[in-house]
C-alpha cells in the first residue's frame, strides 16, 4: 500500500495515478437506491466520471513527458471503434446507436490506460473493499429488509445474474489475498468472507452464475496443481460441470412442464430470443442494426410464441441472453470477428502468465466474465465492462513499444474528441433515462401525474426514444389524454416501426374517443403481426359490438 504514495520526482506521484481507479472500484457496488431514483444511472455517470477522470491524468503523462506503451492489440480497438461508427451510419437508431459507440470507446480508452503500467497488486484491496457491504445488502433483502426511508433499499448489483457474477470475479482475488496472507488472522477473515461469498451465490438462484464459477475456480486452481495430479483434477471439473448442468437442465424440464405459463428464464424462452437474434443478423449480416439497438429491432423478429414467456406490453424486448449473438446482430459478421480476435489475444496473454498469481487471477476472472456472456448481456453493463477492459489491459504488457511523438499528439486529439463527444451526447441519454425511471417509480406507487411530469421532461430531452414515447404515451392514456396519447404512439410509430403494441395502444385510444373504425384497422395490423394471440380477436368483437351499437344509435337520431 506504501506504493501509492510514492512521491518520486520526476513522475507522476502513485496516489494521482490510482486514485480514479480506486475510487470506481470502491464507488460503483456500493450505489444504493436512496441515493437516486435509478441505480443504473449513476452506476454510469460515476463510470463516465472515472474514465474522464484517467484521461485528465492520461494529458498529464503527455504533459510531463512520461513514457506511454502500446501494443499491436490497440489496432483491433481502433479497428473496432471505426467499424462502429460505420455500422451507426447506416443504422435506423442513429443517435442510439452512436451514443453507445462513444461509450464504449471510452472503455476502449481505459483500456490503453491501464496498459500503462499502473499494477494492479496495488489497487487489488480496493477491488475487495466493498465486497462484504455488496453480501451483506443481498442478506437484507433475503430476509425481507427491503425498504428504508420509503424507498426500496437494494445495491445497484440487485438483479441476481449481475450479483453473482459480480460474486463470481470477486472469488479468484479472495483466494490470491488467501494465499498470500502472511498473518494467520487475515487468512481467517479472508477466509470468512469467502464462505459469506459461497453461501451468497448460493442463494442467489442464478444458474449462469454457478456455471461461471466452476468455470473460474478451474482455470485458476488447475495451473497450480502439480502435472502429475492435473488430469485428475480436469476430469473432477468435467463431472462436477456436467453434474450441475443435468441439475439445471432438469429444473428447467420441471418448471416447463408444470406450469401453463413457465418461468421466463427458461430454455424454451433463450431458444426463442436466440432465434429471433439469428433472424435479425440474417437481416443485415454485414453491418448489423448499430450497437445497443436490439431491444428495438427485436420486436419485428420476435416469434409470436414468445409471447408465452414475455408480456406484449413489453416495448424494450429482451436482450438476446448471449452476448455473442448480440455483437453478431447489431454489429455484422465483421463486428463478431473483430470482438472474438480481440478477446482471444487477451486471453492468450493471460494464459501464458499463468505462473503469476496475481495475472491468473485476473486472467480467471476475465475468463468468467466472458463465459457468463454465453448466457446474458452482463458485459454491456457499465460495472463489468469498467472491470472488463481494465483487467484485460493489465495483462498485456508483452513486447511492449513506445509512443512517438506524434503519435502521442494524435492519441491526446483523438481521445479528447471522442471524450467530449462522449459525455455531450451521453449526457442527454443519462438525463433522459434519470427522468424516465424516477416517473415510473412514480407511477408504480400511484402518483401517476407526478409520474406523467418527469416522462414528458424526459421527453423534451430526449426526443426520440422509443422507450421514452412507449413510457410516455401510457402515462397520457392513464390520465385521461387520449388524444395526447395518440399523438405520442403516431410519432412511435415512425420511429419503432411495426411494433405490435403500438398499434394495440393506438387502437385502445381510437376506442376511448370513439373512433371504433380506426381503432379496428389498428388492431387487424397488430392482430397480422401477431396472429396467435387471442387478445386482439376479443379486442376486435367488442369494438365491432360497439361501433355496431354507435352506427344504430346514429342513425336513431
Amino acid at each position: 500500500m506504501s506504493k501509492l504514495y510514492n512521491l518520486s520526482s520526476g513522475a507522476t506521484p502513485q496516489i494521482i495515478r490510482y486514485f480514479p481507479i480506486a475510487f470506481l472500484f470502491l464507488v460503483l457496488p456500493l450505489a444504493f437506491f436512496p441515493w437516486t431514483a435509478y441505480p443504473g444511472t449513476l452506476r454510469l455517470v460515476l463510470s463516465i466520471f472515472g474514465i474522464s477522470l484517467q484521461f485528465f491524468l492520461f494529458t498529464l503523462f503527455l504533459l510531463k513527458k512520461e513514457k506511454l506503451y502500446y501494443s499491436p492489440i490497440f489496432y483491433l480497438l481502433l479497428i473496432h471503434f471505426l467499424w462502429l461508427l460505420i455500422v451507426s451510419s447506416f443504422s435506423p437508431f442513429f443517435f442510439i446507436s452512436l451514443s453507445s459507440t462513444l461509450l464504449v470507446s471510452l472503455f476502449f480508452l481505459l483500456f490503453f490506460l491501464s496498459y500503462q503500467r499502473i499494477k494492479f497488486s496495488s489497487l487489488l484491496p480496493y477491488f475487495l473493499f466493498p465486497l462484504p457491504l455488496v453480501i451483506l445488502v443481498c442478506f437484507l433483502q433475503k430476509l425481507g429488509l427491503i425498504h428504508w426511508g420509503g424507498r426500496d433499499f437494494s445495491a445497484t448489483i440487485g438483479q441476481k445474474n449481475l450479483f453473482a457474477l459480480y460474486l463470481v470475479i470477486s472469488t479468484p482475488f479472495l483466494l490470491t489475498n488467501i494465499k498470500l496472507a502472511k498473518e494467520s488472522y487475515k487468512k481467517w477473515l479472508w477466509g470468512i468472507l469467502l464462505l459469506s461469498l459461497l453461501v451468497a451465490l448460493i442463494i442467489s438462484r442464478s444458474r449462469s452464475g454457478w456455471l461461471s464459477f466452476i468455470v473460474v475456480n478451474a482455470l485458476f486452481f488447475l495451473p497450480q496443481v502439480k502435472r502429475e495430479r492435473r488430469k485428475l483434477v480436469l476430469i473432477t471439473f468435467l463431472l462436477i460441470m456436467a453434474m450441475l448442468l443435468t441439475g439445471v437442465l432438469l429444473n428447467f424440464y420441471h418448471r416447463y412442464t408444470s406450469f401453463e405459463r413457465p418461468a421466463r428464464l427458461t430454455i424454451p424462452f433463450r431458444y426463442l430470443v436466440w432465434k429471433g437474434g439469428w433472424k435479425m443478423f440474417l437481416a443485415r449480416p454485414l453491418t448489423g442494426w448499430g450497437k445497443d439497438t436490439f431491444p428495438f429491432v427485436f420486436p419485428r423478429f420476435r416469434s409470436p410464441q414468445l409471447e408465452v414467456y414475455v408480456p406484449s406490453d413489453t416495448m424494450l424486448a429482451p436482450r438476446t441472453h448471449n452476448e455473442y449473438l448480440q455483437v453478431l446482430a447489431e454489429e455484422g459478421i465483421i463486428g463478431e470477428i473483430i470482438f472474438l480476435l480481440f478477446w482471444f489475444f487477451v486471453l492468450r496473454e493471460g494464459w501464458r502468465k499463468r505462473d503469476d498469481i496475481q495475472k491468473l487471477s485476473i486472467f480467471s476472472a476475465l475468463a468468467g466474465m466472458l463465459f457468463h456472456g454465453l448466457f446474458s448481456v452482463s458485459l454491456r453493463y457499465p460495472i463489468f465492462l469498467f472491470y472488463l477492459y481494465y483487467f484485460a489491459g493489465s495483462l498485456m504488457d508483452t513486447k511492449p513499444r513506445e509512443l512517438s511523438s506524434p503519435h502521442r499528439k494524435l492519441l491526446l486529439c483523438g481521445g479528447a474528441i471522442t471524450l467530449l463527444a462522449s459525455l455531450s451526447v451521453s449526457t442527454v441519454i443519462f438525463s433522459s433515462d434519470y427522468l424516465l425511471k424516477q416517473g415510473e417509480t412514480n407511477m408504480r406507487r400511484g402518483d401517476i401525474r407526478k409520474g406523467r411530469e418527469s416522462m414528458e421532461k424526459a421527453l423534451r430531452i430526449s426526443p426520440f426514444s422509443p422507450r421514452v414515447l412507449y413510457k410516455l404515451g401510457k402515462a397520457r392514456f392513464l390520465t385521461g389524454d387520449f388524444t395526447g396519447a395518440l399523438a405520442i404512439y403516431q410519432r412511435l410509430e415512425n420511429i419503432a416501426g411495426d411494433y405490435v403494441e403500438v398499434h394495440a395502444n393506438m387502437a385502445r385510444c381510437y376506442f376511448m374517443i370513439g373512433e371504433f373504425s380506426r381503432a379496428y384497422e389498428e388492431l387487424t395490423i397488430a392482430e397480422k403481426l401477431h396472429p396467435s394471440l387471442n387478445k386482439y380477436k376479443i379486442m376486435k368483437q367488442e369494438i365491432l359490438k360497439r361501433w355496431k351499437g354507435k352506427r344504430w344509435e346514429d342513425s336513431r337520431h
